[in-house]
């Protein structure tokens, strides 16, 4: 493993880098210093099972790089872990239908933020893929925009504003990768290309929408973000109208709630079950994001199950749990089996 670690580490020097700021410019960036990667040989006397985070939980926000700019941080952290005993499939399959309330409560202005997994089965995909295409349409919605779609509706639902005239975002992050022409853009490029794009609607017309709809909505604002919108921000970027105008990013880190709003960040294409450290065979089954309780950030990941099902990471109000699962889950009960 320590091996295969290192011939990576060859191939995309980033990962031995730190992440720091550009002397020269000011810029936030990745020093490409060849400083090496952290690799940590460990044992414990426990099962596996016995101490698998399955969500999300604060401790892992220790692994996370400070970001404040003071010291260059390490981007790759590895640890490698022999337990006393694995006992861990039949575990495995257990969670892979489970659905869990949320862990890791965290106070955001007097309300609880918990992380909830929600889980989707390939049936359950293919029920809103089969809503969205009721009605007839050229082309088929993605399973992301159907997902994603329903989401929306429930988080709107489950906060209480499903009537009211506020105006609701949905941020969903667009790869440029897959979009830019002129030249193309590697797949395996590490650089930020990533921009979003903001369907709109009340919350009260969204609620009132038909699945189609709102996966028609987020088809066109997603189209729009194509090769020419790629390029004309990069030339924007590049101008030097940042720095004359004195512009600063919209994005505040201290954001704890994004209410009305949803942002949403997807890595179903990414090929975890692919990945492997070298070992002859020691293949990766398991990726869960860390513990970011910013109500309204969902994450979504292919199932660790490998079987097309797909799990959802949604920060909420821990007061409005259990009427997101209702949302979620009740209607699309009759598609397949959630465990709640």
């Amino acid at each position: 493993m320590e091996a295969g670690l290192a011939k990576a580490l060859a191939e995309y020097r980033e990962w031995a880098g730190r992440l720091g700021v550009d002397a020269t410019s000011g810029n936030r960036g990745i020093l490409l210093n060849d400083a090496g990667a952290r690799f940590v040989e460990a044992a414990a006397d426990v099962a596996l099972d016995s101490v698998m985070p399955w969500e999300p939980t604060p401790e892992t926000t220790s692994l996370h790089p400070n970001g404040d700019g003071d010291v260059a941080d390490e981007l790759m952290l590895l640890q490698f872990t022999r337990f006393a005993c694995v006992r861990a499939p039949w575990r495995r399959v257990q969670a892979c239908g489970e659905t869990k309330k949320g862990t890791g409560n965290t106070s955001t202005g007097g309300q609880e933020v918990v992380v909830h997994r929600a889980h989707f089965s390939r049936e359950m995909i293919s029920e809103l893929r089969s809503r969205a295409s009721a009605g007839g349409t050229s082309r088929p919605y993605t399973t992301l925009q159907c997902l994603v779609a329903h989401l929306w509706q429930c988080i709107t639902k489950a906060r209480g504003i499903g009537t009211d005239s506020t105006a609701t975002e949905l941020h969903i992050a667009v790869n440029g990768r897959a979009r830019m022409r002129r030249p193309r853009v590697p797949h395996a490029y590490t650089g930020n290309a990533v921009l979003w794009a903001r369907p709109t609607a009340t919350a009260g017309d969204l609620v009132a929408m038909l699945l189609r709809q709102v996966a028609e909505l987020i088809r066109q604002e997603v189209s729009r973000i194509d090769d020419g919108y790629f390029r004309s921000f990069i030339d924007f970027a590049s101008s030097g109208a940042v720095e004359n105008e004195q512009l600063v990013p919209t994005a505040d880190p201290s954001e704890t709630a994004k209410s009305p709003h949803v942002a949403v960040y997807s890595v179903l294409r990414s090929p975890f079950h692919e990945v492997d450290f070298g070992a002859g065979g020691g293949k990766l089954f398991f990726f869960m994001p860390s513990y970011v309780p910013v109500e309204g950030l969902v994450v979504v990941v292919p199932s660790f199950c490998n079987d097309g099902s797909i799990e959802a990471y949604v920060s909420v109000f821990s007061h409005t749990v259990d009427d997101f699962k209702t949302c979620c889950y009740y209607s699309l009960a009759a598609a397949g089996e959630a465990r709640l």
